[in-house]
């Protein structure tokens, strides 16, 4: 769930219709809000198999795409990443957390192989507060799919795809001076990622890597960032789960209006150490460290957290 600015926040995380009209599983339509299907971490977060408090790098961290802010000029843009304290708190990660979309899906597996394909009604990087779009209704939808295949017992790999546009209507839109008037459709959000995992008896292995492009009104070249994780988690002994995650991010160069290039913004490295412990089946308890270095000609402060988590269910 995403934090809220109030002591008390209730919210609807999921709601939908499933219909499976074969009993192999080979086919299922489900309409309603459901997590986006791109990528494995969405599947699986916030559950017994996630030993994490807190997202993977690429699910968290903000870019300098400001979803509520236009760039005026190309070279305005790229010098953003310099402002941290003025356009960081408005970025938009890659995927936020994960996002509960309004829209339709269908999902299934034939034998070794699995798929999910949905159309929904934002883009995976939008806040919180647009996951309730209805697809079609104010702008174009967002289209995400992920192909999977078991390749051995212990092995999964599968491939996710995901393109949408990402700008707010309201920061689109013309403004008191006449600058503004943008078609939101016209500027999207395209993603392609690929998922392994690998289980071997107490011990599993996790990575992802995402390649995310975004067309920027006003900018020369769209902006591209990579990024991955990969993640190593044991169980020792029943109830007791220990993980350590490594993620980094890079930002690619654009050009400035002089033809010199440089990237729109500072790479960015995390490690997170995870601890978690099942005392009966309804409770349990996590706790996380994680150490944030940005690097860069004008880097930002260091960031560690420190984090605990308590679970307790019905």
């Amino acid at each position: 769930m995403a934090p809220a600015s109030g002591k008390w926040e209730t919210r609807v995380e999921q709601a939908f219709l499933s219909f499976t009209p074969w009993p192999d599983g080979a086919l299922s339509l489900s309409a309603g809000k459901f997590v986006s299907p791109f990528g494995a971490y969405n599947q699986r977060h916030d559950s017994v198999s996630d030993p994490f408090v807190r997202p993977p790098l690429p699910y968290d961290y903000r870019t300098m795409i400001c979803s509520g802010l236009i760039p005026r000029t190309n070279d305005g843009f790229i010098s953003w990443k310099n402002r941290p304290e003025e356009f960081r708190p408005g970025g938009a990660p890659p995927i936020w957390g994960n996002p509960y979309l309004i829209g339709a899906k269908l999902s299934g597996s034939l034998g070794r192989f699995d798929y999910r394909l949905a159309v929904v009604g934002a883009a995976v990087s939008s806040e919180p507060s647009e996951w309730d779009r209805v697809p079609g209704r104010e702008q174009a939808p967002s289209w995400v799919g992920r192909a999977g295949v078991r390749l051995s017992p212990e092995l999964h790999v599968g491939l996710s795809f995901d393109r949408g546009p990402y700008l707010l209507t309201s920061a689109a839109a013309p403004d008191a001076y006449g600058y503004g008037g943008y078609d939101v459709d016209d500027y999207p959000q395209t993603l392609w990622g690929v998922d392994v995992e690998w289980n071997r008896g107490h011990t599993q292995l996790r990575a992802e890597w995402i390649h995310d492009t975004w067309e920027v009104p006003n900018v020369l070249d769209s902006p591209v960032d990579t990024s991955f994780f990969v993640e190593l988690s044991h169980k020792p002994i029943p109830g007791l789960v220990a993980a350590v995650r490594w993620g980094r991010m890079e930002f690619g160069e654009v050009r400035r209006s002089d033809g010199t290039r440089e990237p729109w913004d500072w790479t960015q490295q995390r490690w997170q150490a995870g601890l978690g412990y099942r005392f009966t089946r309804f409770l349990e308890a996590r706790a996380e460290y994680q150490h944030n270095r940005t690097a860069g000609t004008l880097p930002e402060p260091d960031d560690d957290l420190l984090a605990f988590q308590v679970r307790w269910e019905l």
